[in-house]
């Protein structure tokens, strides 16, 4: 399933919480959401006076949590396991274990929740097409914004507290008796990361669009 695909099928399923989804439709979906929040969060900067300020990270984050949601228990579901694995987010340690799940091959053929959602059609075509593209993919565009993400991310959290933050200094700011002061300083200086994050991923993401290429014109040869 290629990003478009997965991106209509999370729309198609916005709150379908039965079936399966493979690697490569989490991903992209992921991978999606991402770009969309942190469009939303620009375009609150941009057009209001910041974040916590503007609509539109919020509309998008509404938006998008339920078709999240379903996509990550059909992620599940492709496992062999319950939805209800989600829960190990709370654990905050859980949520190592759900990514490196999230990466794992879902069962082959059909198991309890349904049928293997990278078989063809009915009719019996029986193609399947590989994620791992699409999670190269995901995986490069994640690592070239993370720092990004983390200054927006602290932003937001010290904007919500009333917090003071800026690159200099580390300021208190208290919340449910823990200190989160340092924790937003270091998001903040993360920024800088992106000096070598995103030309890092710019060159990642060249290769990328490089091997996709030759790889489908050796499937498109291989067919012909």
């Amino acid at each position: 399933m290629d990003f478009i695909d997965a991106i209509k099928s999370g729309f198609r399923n916005y709150v379908t919480f039965k079936g399966r989804a493979p690697r490569s439709e989490f991903w992209c979906w992921t991978l999606f959401a991402v770009l969309a929040s942190l469009a939303g969060e620009i375009a609150d900067n941009v057009l209001f006076d910041g974040p916590t300020s503007g609509p539109f990270a919020s509309l998008v984050s509404l938006g998008l949590f339920l078709p999240g949601l379903a996509v990550s228990v059909r992620r599940l579901h492709d496992l062999d396991r319950t939805g209800w694995w989600l829960l190990l987010v709370f654990t905050i340690v859980g949520i190592i274990l759900l990514l490196i799940w999230n990466c794992i091959k879902g069962t082959a053929g059909t198991n309890r929740f349904g049928s293997d959602p990278l078989v063809g059609d009915a009719t019996g075509s029986g193609k399947r097409v590989s994620g791992i593209g699409a999670i190269s993919l995901a995986v490069i565009v994640l690592f070239a914004l993370t720092p990004l993400i983390s200054l927006i991310i602290g932003g937001s959290i010290a904007a919500i507290l009333g917090c003071q933050l800026d690159e200099g200094n580390v300021y208190p700011c208290p919340f449910m008796g823990i200190d989160l002061g340092e924790a937003l300083y270091v998001m903040t200086v993360a920024m800088w990361f992106s000096i070598f994050t995103v030309p890092l991923g710019a060159i990642a993401l060249a290769v990328w669009l490089i091997v996709t290429s030759v790889s489908r014109r050796r499937r498109s040869h291989e067919r012909h």
